[in-house]
């Protein structure tokens, strides 16, 4: 079984306020344990809480520009049955279920997202910041972070840019 209340509806389910996000994984874990195979607790525009028997994840919310929330959570349902359905893994399920989300949030109306935008959003999803991205190239380029870091302060000086020292890849 799969059940996805959003915030208030869980704290009205359980007949109590949480304190934060950590209360709420803790009931969602409670309802699991309690034979829900899978428990999301949609957060609005904070993201999601995924919760199974063996992970909790955190979905952040993706900052986007809201037209409507009508169907943001239709959406995410409906992407978390297509995972079941379709055998994706857990997390690339609950990545695709923020995508589809926010990129729903994006329209006006019913109208649908279209597939690039939800593209673009799990891109965003995989490389959480600027920062991620340029750890991933720099590990790419160089084998590793300090690597990449003595490869750029070495040709810094090669091109007599003496008052220029890296020390990160960002």
């Amino acid at each position: 079984a799969l059940i996805k209340p959003n915030d208030e509806e869980l704290s009205r389910l359980m007949g109590r306020k949480f304190a934060g996000i950590d209360e709420m994984a803790a009931t969602a874990r409670e309802l699991v344990a309690g034979g829900i195979e899978t428990v999301v607790v949609s957060l609005g525009g904070d993201g999601a809480l995924f919760v199974r028997k063996d992970q909790t994840l955190r979905g952040k919310g993706l900052k986007v520009p809201v037209l409507s929330t009508v169907g943001a959570g239709d959406s995410m349902m409906a992407t978390l049955c297509h995972g079941v359905e379709t055998g994706m893994s857990f997390i690339d399920t609950c990545r695709l279920a923020m995508a589809v989300s926010a990129a729903t949030v994006m329209c006006s109306g019913t109208q649908a997202a279209s597939m690039d935008t939800v593209r673009e959003l799990l891109l965003g999803l995989l490389l959480a910041s600027g920062n991620d991205a340029a750890l991933a190239l720099a590990e790419h380029a160089a084998g590793s972070e300090r690597a990449f870091v003595r490869l750029m302060n070495r040709r810094a000086a090669e091109l007599g840019m003496d008052d220029t020292s890296f020390a990160n890849p960002h």
